[in-house]
């Protein structure tokens, strides 16, 4: 999909499109609820993205613990 195409579904300027994809400024919920809708996701996957992988699926976090000896 062109930049131009979806900004102008997002009621949006390319300008400002590329702005958020770049990380200079947020998109209003309204937005991300649209693109939510149009790229059939969650909004998590579209704020977090690193928590997914290419299927959609949530990745799931190793948990590390570190062991301490204890003197008793």
């Amino acid at each position: 999909i062109h930049q131009t195409k979806l900004a102008e579904q997002l009621g949006i300027s390319q300008t400002h499109l590329s702005n958020a994809e770049n990380g200079r400024v947020m998109l209003s919920l309204k937005a991300l609820l649209k693109l939510k809708r149009i790229f059939d996701c969650t909004l998590d996957e579209l704020v977090d993205p690193e928590n997914y992988d290419e299927l959609g699926k949530k990745k799931e976090k190793v948990k590390r613990y570190k062991l301490v000896r204890c003197n008793e």
